[in-house]
């Protein structure tokens, strides 16, 4: 593997992945400096065995380092924008996986799936009960056991790395 078949693999997808978090100005120099992050470690011999895990995490950091780095140099205005919140790394990582999670509803029993669609949504599990014309105890267990089914799924298919509360910061699914 080489950067040449890395960059021909990701650099639209990486592009559009960092725009997406640091916006159309900066993304072009993110971008440089991962691909220079992953010259050097494939220089030192580093292999990944998920190339695609791989360079999105190298990713990740580059845009921390960046987000960093424009916080704390006065010297260049930050534009429009606040600086990040700290959290707004975690955000990303949750609104990211949450995009893996609503294809995987698919492969759950329709009842489940839909019980989780609804909570998903917003709608209260009482107000689901009465509208799928079951007790909210029998929604309760719908949900539980579709969050569980969804769980294994996604153990099965994906690796999150979650910070000390729980929350998803940095992750990659094979689904």
């Amino acid at each position: 593997m080489t950067t040449e078949d890395l960059w021909s693999t990701f650099a639209d997808r990486l592009l559009a992945f960092v725009r997406s978090r640091v916006g159309a100005q900066e993304a072009d120099d993110v971008v440089q400096k991962v691909f220079l992050r992953i010259h050097k470690a494939l220089s030192r011999g580093d292999s990944p065995a998920n190339a695609e895990a791989w360079v999105f995490k190298i990713a990740r950091n580059a845009i921390i380092d960046h987000r960093r780095k424009a916080g704390s140099d006065r010297s260049e205005p930050l534009g429009d924008q606040d600086p990040p919140a700290p959290d707004d790394l975690q955000d990303d990582a949750v609104r990211d996986l949450s995009g893996c999670v609503r294809p995987m509803l698919h492969t759950l029993p329709k009842e489940q799936a839909e019980a989780l669609r609804w909570n998903m949504d917003g709608m209260t599990q009482a107000d689901a009960a009465k509208r799928a014309g079951i007790s909210v105890s029998g929604m309760k267990t719908r949900v539980q056991r579709g969050r569980k089914q969804l769980a294994d799924s996604m153990i099965a298919c994906c690796v999150a790395e979650l910070d000390a509360r729980g929350v998803p910061v940095d992750w990659a699914c094979d689904c």
